[in-house]
């Protein structure tokens, strides 16, 4: 009874054996292929292959939405405003003073340095001379911003706290296919700012010449992308919460 009972013992361990020599080369080429898309994600993309990825051209022009200081016109970005919306007093009248939109439109878009000087810009201001806004003119702004059908928005500025109606708004941008990014902020690592802390919105942060994250730059698992723009190249990347 005992040496039947030890060889149906070595019969199970024998089919085990084979069960989970199965179950390795099952899942073998699982691991293969997940190795490989992280790689691919992790991959570090150049503004040279940005704009030389012919793929990523459009039949259509594509509509951006700046959402920031305001827009001045100069030989960068000659024509490249197709609209412009000042959240703070209601008009279509806006003045850059604290000069920060116009330098991002010009990275987006401008003639010589910009990433893609064919798209069409939509100006919004929404911080006044002193860099400084409100919630209530960012959430005008993004409202215009869907009304005029853009395809991307991008917020280069943020506030430490979020609200049911940025929220709101930003899903409403989401359900009109538009894409929203937005900074993470200079908060020297610790966390991310709004709307970039949403889920739904892709954060921008920013990294040092040798590719590694600013000691500045704002930080969570939200982030997804990361920029240099002294350096004039822009990078892709997964979250970098670990970096």
């Amino acid at each position: 009874m005992l040496i039947l009972l030890i060889i149906w013992r070595d019969a199970l361990c024998f089919k085990k054996s084979y069960v989970i020599l199965f179950i390795f080369l099952l899942l073998m080429p699982l691991v293969f292929l997940s190795i490989f898309f992280v790689e691919k994600n992790n991959y570090v993309y150049t503004v040279e292959e940005i704009i030389g990825n012919k793929s990523t051209e459009k039949k259509r022009i594509i509509k951006i939405a700046i959402v920031d200081s305001g827009i001045n016109r100069n030989e960068e970005l000659d024509d490249k405003v197709a609209k412009s919306y000042n959240a703070i007093n209601d008009s279509s009248k806006t003045f850059d003073e604290y000069n920060h939109g116009t330098p991002v439109a010009g990275i987006v878009a401008g003639n010589t340095i910009g990433v893609n000087p064919k798209v069409q810009l939509y100006d919004v201001q929404f911080l006044g001379q002193d860099g400084n806004g409100q919630l209530e003119h960012l959430i005008k702004g993004i409202e215009w911003a869907i009304r005029e059908e853009v395809d991307i928005i991008n917020i280069s500025s943020g506030f430490q706290n979020s609200n049911t109606e940025l929220e709101e708004v930003i899903t409403k941008a989401n359900k009109h296919n538009i894409l929203v990014i937005s900074a993470a902020g200079n908060t020297y690592g610790f966390g991310v700012e709004y709307p970039a802390g949403l889920s739904n919105v892709f954060s921008i942060g920013s990294v040092n010449k040798d590719l590694s994250k600013a000691y500045f730059s704002g930080e969570g698992v939200l982030s997804r992308i990361l920029c240099n723009v002294s350096d004039a190249s822009i990078v892709s990347w997964t979250p970098f919460s670990e970096i």
